[in-house]
């Protein structure tokens, strides 16, 4: 019942939205343009159905017919003064001519406006169309009440209907009964035009673009991967002026490049509130489908300019003033070489200054910096979750992350493997901030020149930094402290960590090379691992096949006899804030470990205290054999007795096929499984 009245309300929001979206064509009478669109065309909106055609003959202000050809309470007024004309262009054919190539075109400065009256309320995406072909010939837009920027529109046209060049999109959201007024005005460049209006719905409250470099199909739109832009960086750009929290693009796994040209200062810069996800096959409709975004790899890449890296991009991903609601989200971030002066030295694969972006599913390889931050430089409150910081390089501090001065970064599930610095904290280096690092491997890092061997933490008491379930392992430091160094007067909590196997150069004992710092900085330390002090954790192979700490096969996972496995303390764990398995519900325990997999699991014969978080990164991953129903660790009588007693029970556990019936075929998949042992 609750499925088929969710589908009803589906098509009442489908009809809503059909009967609040309109498709408007300035038809002209001669030239390539005459005629008005088929129903089959979208447009730039996606949005196919009945096209309202307005001729030199319609009245000033006229009824709208809804998309699906119906009429509609909706009006449009507009102004009579300038004709309706055509001109031509070959670049542009069939039913984009039809759009774009005849309209109202002012000979003079002037301004031409649009006014929909009776609108249900809502929010809206108005797309206005000018068909000025060339570069000189520009015109300016803007929606009253909207939360877009005032647009430019006008450029050469191929068919690829690309806002900024065809088009400009204004979002606005009216009351019922409103009005949406569109104003199309002179520029510098040119005199006003509009060729044609589409009012698109948007329930959702953002438009989504596609982006696909394998696109050669005509006309671009955007609107779905069949009509994918072949490029990221025009329609980012874009967002940017239509409004970052209105926008969301999918973008298909391929390399991305900033620029097609040498200028070092090209960057992808990600607008406040914008979604922007990679990790496409290129047949996705819903993210649910995208499983594995890593698997297709899409890369924001800064090699540009010559084979060498000396002229790549200072920063490939530029994120400042991100809000909250700012998404990056599956995609590799490679490349980047920050050499340049002040913060063109900073934050080679990203730069975000004041920012709160929130970064998932996404790696950092392979970045530089003349001075820090080469895979990431972040102030303020960024969010990183599964993501990877992997042989990024720093001619000084915080080579894979660094983050300065306020906020407080937070990092759950995310690797730091191979990354090198002359100065401290090559994995992350944190400067008068707190932070805080859930389910995070250090592995294989190298500060040659300073302390921290894998993290630095400097600042003042007021600064806290806490490491909960983290692993660090085989990281080295050059000065002291191979795994953490704590500066000034921070308070560094470890809980739930495994620190083994660092090294530096300066201490004299094991726990030393472990962590440390000056004598002020504080280290609380509960529920932890630490060589010298503990006995060995047991990792699967700690330094890999290749024998080689720092690289993709360290396998820091536990082995069954470790004493790690359930000698952690839950309430240390955080909360799912994050609602990292989308549940909606977020006062639970954090539920995944660094694999993805469960984080908190029982091992009957590890401690016997129930289900117990282990201690490091990875959860060791003990699942019962079916056949041992008392959960025991062993297959013996007592489980074909208490399978027995639930059966006659009818309670849920004896439905032991999953049917949810609990029946006679339970009972023979069991006694199979019994016979078969574990």
């Amino acid at each position: 019942m609750h499925r088929c009245t969710a589908i009803a309300a589906l098509v009442l929001l489908a009809g809503n939205a059909m009967g609040q979206s309109f498709n408007v064509d300035f038809n002209g009478t001669s030239g390539n343009g005459a005629g008005v669109p088929a129903a089959s065309y979208g447009g730039a909106a996606g949005q196919a159905g009945t096209w309202n055609s307005i001729t030199n003959s319609s009245a000033a202000v006229i009824g709208l017919q809804k998309i699906d050809g119906t009429s509609s309470s909706v009006n449009l007024s507009w102004n009579k003064t300038t004709a309706i004309s055509g001109i031509f262009d070959s670049g542009i054919t069939g039913d984009n001519a039809k759009l774009m190539q005849d309209g109202q075109f002012m000979d003079s400065w002037g301004t031409l406006q649009y006014t929909f009256s009776n609108l249900a309320a809502g929010t809206y995406a108005v797309y206005t169309y000018a068909g000025k072909p060339n570069f000189t010939s520009e015109a300016g837009v803007t929606v009253t009440g909207t939360t877009s920027d005032y647009q430019y529109i006008g450029g050469n046209l191929n068919n690829d209907l690309m806002p900024g060049d065809s088009h400009a999109i204004h979002i606005v959201t009216v009351a019922a009964g409103g009005s949406v007024v569109v104003k199309v005005n002179d520029s510098f460049n040119g005199n006003a035009s509009c060729t044609g209006l589409q009012l698109r719905k948007i329930d959702d409250g953002r438009i989504r673009f596609y982006v696909a470099k394998s696109q050669t199909g005509n006309p671009n739109t955007g609107v779905s991967w069949a009509n994918a832009y072949d490029d990221l960086q025009p329609i980012l750009q874009q967002t940017a002026l239509i409004g970052g929290d209105q926008c969301e693009i999918w973008t298909k796994s391929a390399f991305y490049y900033p620029t097609t040209g040498s200028d070092r200062n090209a960057s992808f810069v990600i607008p406040s509130g914008l979604h922007l996800y990679g990790g496409f096959s290129g047949s996705e409709t819903s993210m649910d489908q995208r499983l594995y975004p890593w698997a297709y790899i899409t890369a924001l890449s800064g090699a540009i300019g010559g084979s060498t890296s000396s002229d790549n991009s200072y920063h490939v991903v530029t994120a400042n003033g991100a809000s909250n609601s700012t998404v990056l989200d599956g995609f590799t971030v490679a490349n980047g070489r920050a050499t340049g002066g002040g913060d063109d030295s900073k934050g080679g694969g990203l730069f975000a200054e004041a920012t709160r972006i929130r970064v998932a599913n996404t790696k950092f390889i392979s970045n530089y910096a003349g001075i820090e931050g080469a895979g990431a430089f972040t102030t303020d409150y960024p969010n990183f979750t599964n993501c990877l910081f992997y042989k990024n390089e720093a001619n000084g501090p915080g080579a894979g992350l660094y983050h300065h001065t306020s906020g407080s970064p937070t990092i759950y599930n995310t690797e730091f493997t191979g990354n090198s610095s002359i100065g401290d904290g090559a994995a992350a280096k944190v400067l008068f901030a707190d932070a805080s690092f859930f389910n995070c491997l250090f592995s294989g890092n190298t500060a040659s020149s300073g302390s921290g061997g894998a993290v630095s933490i400097a600042g003042d008491s007021s600064d806290d930094a806490r490491f909960t379930n983290c692993t660090f392992s085989l990281n080295h430091s050059g000065a002291s402290h191979g795994g953490i160094y704590g500066n000034n007067q921070v308070s560094v909590e470890l809980n739930n960590c495994i620190l083994w196997g660092n090294t530096d150069e300066f201490s004299t004992d094991l726990e030393d090379k472990q962590y440390g710092g000056n004598l002020q900085a504080i280290f609380i330390r509960k529920n932890t691992t630490v060589q010298g002090l503990s006995s060995n954790p047991l990792f699967v192979n700690a330094d890999g096949a290749d024998g080689i700490p720092g690289t993709t096969d360290d396998d820091c996972r536990l082995q069954e006899a470790s004493s790690c496995i359930d000698t952690g303390d839950n309430a240390l764990v955080p909360m799912d804030f994050p609602d990292a398995d989308g549940d909606n519900f977020q006062f639970e325990l954090y539920p995944y470990d660094l694999d993805g997999l469960d984080r908190v699991l029982d091992v009957p014969w590890a401690n016997g205290a129930g289900a117990v978080i282990d201690r490091g990164c990875y959860e060791y991953q003990y699942h019962t054999c079916p056949a041992d129903f008392d959960e025991s660790g062993f297959v013996d009588l007592d489980d074909y007795v208490a399978f027995v007693a639930a059966f006659e029970a009818g309670t849920d556990n004896a439905d032991f096929d999953g049917t949810g019936f609990v029946d006679l075929d339970d009972f023979i998949a069991y006694v199979a499984a019994f016979e078969a042992g574990c």
